[in-house]
């Protein structure tokens, strides 16, 4: 697999924390992920965003001892650098969402980054970037009392040529990679395969990976929305109809309120609604997917556990 670096990952002034890249890089490490070594793209990258930040780190080391760490981290990043084999690109490319995620960085960098996205897409191994959520680039931020939804608004860059499209995911997280949907819908969603037997987990719109659809119905363009408003709250909308709210009561919280919409699964669990075990929540509070709680009032009616 090929990486591109996002460089605002990097951003001497405003780095990825180091909770986030840590696991990114470790990830790629392990996974033998390759970052391309293009002369233009490599040696702005190290100029302008790695060399500053790993001087911005080294002094700040004496005071924080997670600047050591990140220097660490930076280290191993930069073993992740090669020289990759690039066919001369086609002459006609379209391209999507490049202009969103680098066009505050100037016209250069975005030519420079479709050009060495285009060629690393166009080779035989699948290609992703390695960027972060910044509010107003690539995610905004949907509130709802106290509730606060994050929703990625650009979740693959496109590159079109030789009467094929290539998607390349927006990848910010090991979670991405793991389960891909998630480059759009939240990462903390419960999918099949985490670990709980016999789980109720978010299956994903078939075209999730889509802006649009034609509709078979109409034979018109419908957006495809992953957050949307049922019954008065907003959720993430999964195949079956169900929607996936956030908790609405104060602090953290460790599970999904889901809605059943569906009137078999009503039948089935005896409730219109379940609490769901969060993906990332502490193994005290259950397997991701497993039924979370159930109020007093609701236990007589509850029919089966998951599934």
């Amino acid at each position: 697999m090929i990486a591109i670096l996002d460089p605002l990952v990097v951003d001497p002034q405003d780095p990825l924390p180091f909770a986030m890249l840590d696991p990114l890089v470790r990830y790629m490490c392990s996974h033998r992920i390759r970052i391309p070594i293009e002369r233009l793209y490599h040696g702005r990258l190290v100029r302008e965003f790695l060399q500053p930040l790993a001087k911005r780190q080294e002094a700040a080391r004496a005071k924080d001892p997670i600047a050591r760490r990140y220097l660490d981290a930076l280290d191993q990043l930069g073993h992740l650098f090669q020289p990759l084999p690039f066919a001369p690109l086609p002459g006609h490319i379209t391209v999507w969402g490049f202009r969103a995620l680098f066009e505050r960085m100037g016209s250069d960098w975005v030519d420079l980054l479709v050009r060495l996205v285009s060629a690393c897409s166009l080779t035989t191994e699948e290609t992703i970037l390695i960027t972060r959520p910044i509010e107003g680039r690539n995610c905004r931020r949907r509130s709802h009392g106290a509730i606060q939804m994050i929703e990625k608004t650009v979740w693959n860059l496109r590159v079109r040529a030789e009467g094929r499209t290539v998607r390349v995911a927006c990848v910010c997280t090991p979670r991405n990679l793991l389960a891909p949907f998630t480059t759009r819908y939240d990462d903390a969603l419960p999918v099949r395969g985490d670990g709980a037997s016999n789980a109720f987990y978010f299956d994903p719109p078939i075209d999730w990976c889509k802006a649009a659809r034609r509709s078979s119905l109409t034979g018109q363009t419908e957006e495809i929305r992953p957050i949307v408003t049922l019954r008065a709250r907003p959720v993430w909308l999964d195949a079956h109809g169900n929607g996936w709210a956030e908790p609405n009561t104060p602090g953290q919280h460790h599970h999904w309120d889901v809605y059943l919409e569906s009137p078999r699964l009503v039948q089935d669990y005896g409730l219109g609604q379940l609490n769901v075990v969060r993906f990332g929540a502490p193994a005290e509070e259950g397997h991701p997917g497993a039924l979370h709680h159930l109020p007093k009032e609701k236990r007589g009616r509850l029919k089966k556990q998951t599934g």
